[in-house]
């Protein structure tokens, strides 16, 4: 039986044991015959910190959030 796999990792040095592993575990994932998508964040530009344009307007059904919160 094979499934999808989502790898995530998101260490900033492309070096480290944790890109390393996640590149480790998609390669095992793809021999076994898995389909798999490996994410990384820090490549993408992700950044994890909450802006104050992000904290949620429970009061305001208007509210309007920052371009990398709506994409």
């Amino acid at each position: 039986m094979t499934a999808a796999a989502l790898v995530v990792t998101g260490h900033p040095r492309a070096d480290s044991l944790t890109a390393g592993l996640a590149r480790h575990a998609r390669d095992r994932l793809t021999a076994g015959g898995h389909t798999v998508d490996l994410l990384d964040l820090e490549a993408e530009g992700f950044d994890p910190r909450m802006t104050p344009e992000d904290e949620p307007g429970w009061g305001d059904p208007r509210q309007t959030y920052s371009p990398d919160s709506r994409s």
